[in-house]
């Protein structure tokens, strides 16, 4: 069960990575570009050192916005794909069933895009909707503009729709300077 999420970029979880332990974060995954595989192996030892089970895969962060099938395909070593996916659920699956309460880290280069979309598929995972999963997500990172591609992949793998509810709000946002909770109608 998740208790909490903390969503960082690389810079922020390298830095906050040494004085992490084990009560803090049970569990960290890190989307990747393909260059940053030194900079995770140095978090691997760091999580490791500290008790903290961790997972990355290595993917440059395409959106569906952005990055049509063919483009993806032409670039498939490099875009999210549902082998990714499907990997950083596998690895969650155990963690977000557990009756025990647990602190997730998660992390990308910027801490935008990839992060905060692999965020909302753990809450979903957890139960909870993927509009509750998104305001949870703007409430720890507020800069969020989650990948739709990598939500996509995971609502096709889970079953559950978390483009829509994404989509949606990315509209309601157009033109404004987003703070938590500027683009819902409420």
């Amino acid at each position: 069960m998740i208790n909490k999420i903390t969503i960082t970029d690389l810079d922020g979880v390298k830095k906050i990575a040494k004085g992490l332990t084990q009560s803090d974060h049970n569990v960290w995954i890190s989307a990747l570009d393909t260059d940053d595989q030194k900079d995770a192996e140095e978090l691997r030892n760091l999580f490791n050192g500290r008790g903290i089970d961790y997972h990355v895969e290595f993917f440059y962060d395409f959106d569906d916005v952005d990055c049509s099938e063919q483009y993806a395909e032409k670039f498939k070593s490099k875009a999210p794909n549902k082998k990714h996916i499907a990997n950083f659920i596998d690895f969650l699956k155990p963690y977000v069933d557990s009756k025990d309460y647990l602190n997730i880290g998660v992390n990308c280069f910027a801490g935008i895009s990839r992060s905060t979309a692999l965020a909302i598929m753990a809450w979903v995972m957890s139960g909870i909707s993927t509009r509750e999963a998104l305001e949870n997500v703007l409430q720890e990172r507020w800069v969020a503009w989650p990948n739709l591609r990598i939500l996509r992949l995971a609502s096709e793998l889970i079953g559950i729709d978390m483009v829509s509810p994404v989509k949606n709000w990315k509209k309601e946002c157009e033109g404004k300077i987003h703070t938590p909770h500027n683009c819902w109608n409420m």
